[in-house]
């Protein structure tokens, strides 16, 4: 059994990093919702001179305030805009794509695994369409636990959220095609 999770992990994790490659780099949803500042100079030195080191940052941070009065001001300012969720890394980021791209193909690797230990345990028998329902309907759970805490508590646009449910959903199902085919085969 360890052997069957194993090559349905390589090839659904496979699957599912082409389908994230080709949706971020050819399919305009998530990339259309990423916008620039009108100066990233100005912007860079404001966050590099207002930062205390690598997290996420939001402006207004209602976590900081203990003062009632200084805790509505700042959900007036949050509610008046603008509100932002920003994610910093102080020393940079290396841009070798080549890297993360291992990373993101290992990670997707190691949740096709999991899905695959998952289908393979489930009392159903393995029947492929059966499998691929079951994969595909996965997928949806992750893709709404994943994206919409992000629209919901921090402002990511709904479109964008949308195009994140769509990729994730969409890569599970291409993923569940050949999961499904390699694990109904006794």
């Amino acid at each position: 059994m360890v052997e069957r999770i194993m090559k349905c992990g390589l090839i659904g994790g496979f699957i599912l990093f082409v389908w994230g490659a080709v949706s971020w780099t050819v399919l305009p949803w998530q990339k259309a919702q990423m916008y620039s500042f009108q100066d990233e100079s100005e912007v860079r030195s404001a966050i590099k001179d207002n930062i205390s080191g690598s997290g996420i940052y939001m402006l207004p941070n209602l976590n900081q305030y203990n003062d009632p009065n200084a805790l509505a001001a700042a959900k007036d300012k949050m509610a008046e805009g603008p509100f932002a969720t920003v994610a910093v890394m102080a020393d940079g980021k290396s841009p070798n794509r080549v890297g993360n791209a291992v990373a993101s193909l290992i990670v997707k690797v190691i949740a096709a695994c999991l899905v695959s230990w998952l289908l393979l345990k489930s009392a159903q028998p393995l029947e492929f369409t059966k499998s691929v329902k079951f994969i595909t309907v996965v997928g949806i759970v992750v893709a709404l636990a994943a994206t919409m805490p992000y629209l919901i508590w921090f402002g990511f646009p709904a479109s964008f959220a949308i195009g994140s449910i769509i990729e994730i959903v969409f890569g599970w199902f291409f993923a569940s095609l050949a999961i499904a085919r390699l694990a109904v085969r006794k």
